[in-house]
């Protein structure tokens, strides 16, 4: 979280037990990462009544990956999604491209971002559950501004 988000989020926990909670909705929605509105977004998507949804935590984290990291999450990535033997071939000597490069500069190696979130929304009954959903975002730049919706997967439960 960047620093003046951290400042935002106390000084409205501060102004909550003077002002109603509502009063920080704008403050909560600063503090979010792109990466979080992106997973917030596809949450809203899938539930049966988005308008009830309510961010209960969200916890963020940016690990470099190792070279074999990479190799494993990228095989399969290209297993779950090029059928074609020759997309196959050139995509795996990328993969080959990219590994010797990640060995020769860690410092160079993806990023691989994570967002959890909890929630609480209505399901089709009116009842009030809570829900978690984890995002990842694999980026071969490590820059979590640069992405697209499209880039980001989600596991909702």
């Amino acid at each position: 979280m960047k620093p003046l988000a951290v400042l935002s989020a106390a000084m409205c926990f501060a102004a909550t037990s003077i002002a109603p909670a509502a009063a920080c909705d704008d403050v909560h929605e600063e503090a979010l990462s792109k990466m979080a509105s992106i997973c917030e977004a596809k949450i809203k998507a899938r539930l049966k009544a988005p308008a009830t949804y309510q961010r209960a935590s969200v916890q963020e984290s940016a690990l470099r990956m190792t070279a074999a990291e990479y190799k494993d999450k990228e095989l399969t990535r290209m297993r779950d999604n090029i059928s074609d033997s020759d997309a196959w071939r050139d995509a795996y000597k990328k993969l080959d491209s990219d590994i010797a490069a990640i060995e020769r500069s860690p410092e160079s190696a993806p990023m691989i971002f994570e967002t959890r979130i909890a929630y609480d929304a209505q399901n089709g009954f009116g009842a009030l559950l809570r829900g978690h959903a984890l995002c990842t975002l694999i980026s071969s730049d490590g820059d979590e501004e640069n992405i697209d919706e499209g880039a980001v997967a989600a596991v909702i439960e």
